[in-house]
């Protein structure tokens, strides 16, 4: 039986079932040489990949964007903690909320067009359409970590406000106390942040010894002064969670990309105030217009506790490589890679296989994909409204509505400021919560015609759908 056995394993034919001869994971740096904070984009010239011979997978492409975080006080006396401070700040909840929009041009043709807040759009596809285990999975390196709601608050002063990120007792219900925080951003901030010496929750809980700070494996590092303090993020946004098309793309060759994209690059300044951070008026700049990709986190537990001096003014920045927004020169520069990359894997395809492959599909295919249009619009609080979106869209297959407040009126704090610029909470990786009492008789006209029979009321009827 052995010997059979031995014989027919001796006398078969080993076939070749791999597809791929060779994988390369290439990257090609952007155009921008370093500097960022003039234009305020990334560009990308492809034709490398498009000479390469091999078959590009843009479904799996990603880009690796070197970020500077730098918080800096007034003057000397505005000191900055070396060990509790690393919570002052985080990022919102998506390295997309980096990317205001983007355009494409496939063979010197666009195809893909800018729309504003693309960001915004990008969020909704990933949690409506990710499981709870792509969440997981995924969501740290992308670093969508879905805020939460315990924090959540609005006043006349700063509007909208869910940047708890330190658990702290309060209450949680009616006669309940318990620890109340934004699970998301907290989160967050330990990826960021993670510090084992700080204290009130923001290092490891089990690990006590400070030298093992070396130990832990980051993507990020921190680099502290007397009075500023950067944070150094290496942000990885794949391709596909910004725009639906790089999820249908097949495999390419010989094909021509410029990829731009717009950034949001922002800063403000505060003042310290006890357990409270007040606004500077007029000191929220998000170039561009886009949206803030950074949240103060509030100082709960006082503003010495959070490693800063009380009553000063403090300024913070977010933006890429450099400190352009304001002036750091020891903390400026993000020194993990010189430019921002993007990620490309290249296939040598088996010869037979490329030959079955090009028979199947052609040498020319057609892909299908959604193209996005944009709107903002602003109404009266308890007012009806009726607006028309556009008149020239055709072929149209959905539409999506996230709701925000309006800008705060006044001349203090963010006054002026619409919630998804405000440093203070989690629009626009959030919606703000509108309950929906706030939302009724909605319905969407397409050529005249409802979309729905019955007008849609946000309530139990909702649900249902």
């Amino acid at each position: 039986m052995a010997d059979q056995l031995l014989y027919e394993l001796s006398s078969s034919v080993q076939l070749d079932s791999e597809p791929f001869i060779r994988k390369d994971v290439v990257y090609v740096n952007d155009m921008n040489n370093g500097s960022y904070g003039q234009t305020n984009q990334l560009q990308f010239d492809l034709s490398s990949i498009a000479n390469s011979g091999q078959w590009a997978s843009f479904s799996e492409a990603y880009l690796e964007i070197p970020l500077v975080m730098v918080l800096s006080g007034e003057d000397a006396s505005a000191t900055v903690d070396a060990t509790n401070s690393s919570f002052v700040a985080g990022l919102k909840g998506g390295f997309h909320h980096l990317i205001d929009s983007m355009s494409v041009q496939l063979n010197n043709t666009t195809i893909i067009q800018q729309t504003r807040l693309n960001n915004i759009h990008a969020q909704f596809r990933f949690l409506s359409q990710a499981s709870k285990q792509d969440v997981e999975l995924n969501g740290p390196t992308n670093f969508i970590i879905p805020d939460s709601v315990d924090s959540w608050k609005y006043d006349t002063l700063n509007g909208s406000q869910n940047n708890d990120a330190i658990p702290v007792l309060g209450t949680v219900n009616v006669g309940v106390t318990g620890t109340v925080f934004n699970e998301g951003l907290y989160t967050r901030n330990k990826i960021t942040s993670f510090n084992i010496g700080a204290t009130g929750g923001r290092g490891a809980e089990l690990i006590t010894d400070t030298s093992k700070n070396s130990s832990i494996a980051k993507t990020w590092t921190n680099k502290v002064a007397t009075n500023a303090r950067a944070w150094y993020i290496m942000a990885q946004i794949r391709l596909k969670d910004l725009h639906p098309y790089f999820s249908t793309v097949p495999l390419m060759k010989n094909s021509y990309y410029k990829i731009y994209l717009n950034l949001n690059q922002a800063s403000c300044s505060f003042t310290t105030n006890g357990t409270s951070y007040t606004i500077s008026p007029n000191s929220i700049n998000v170039l561009g217009g886009g949206t803030m990709p950074f949240m103060l986190t509030n100082p709960s537990i006082g503003s010495t506790g959070m490693g800063l001096a009380d009553g000063k003014v403090y300024t913070i920045s977010l933006s890429v490589k450099n400190s352009y927004l304001q002036t750091q020169a020891s903390l400026a520069t993000n020194g993990q890679i010189s430019s921002a990359r993007i990620y490309i894997a290249c296939y040598i395809m088996d010869p037979a296989k490329e030959s079955q492959y090009l028979q199947a599909n052609g040498r020319e295919k057609e892909i299908k994909y959604s193209d996005i249009y944009q709107y903002n619009y602003s109404f009266t609080a308890g007012s009806p409204y009726n607006q028309l979106v556009s008149n020239g869209i055709s072929k149209l297959k959905s539409v999506l509505v996230v709701p925000f407040f309006d800008r705060v009126s006044g001349s203090t704090g963010c006054a002026g400021v619409i919630p998804y610029q405000s440093p203070l909470t989690s629009e626009p990786a959030t919606t703000s919560p509108l309950i929906g009492s706030l939302q009724t008789e909605y319905n969407v006209q397409i050529s005249g015609i409802n979309a729905y029979q019955t007008n849609i009321k946000y309530g139990y009827e909702h649900y249902l759908q």
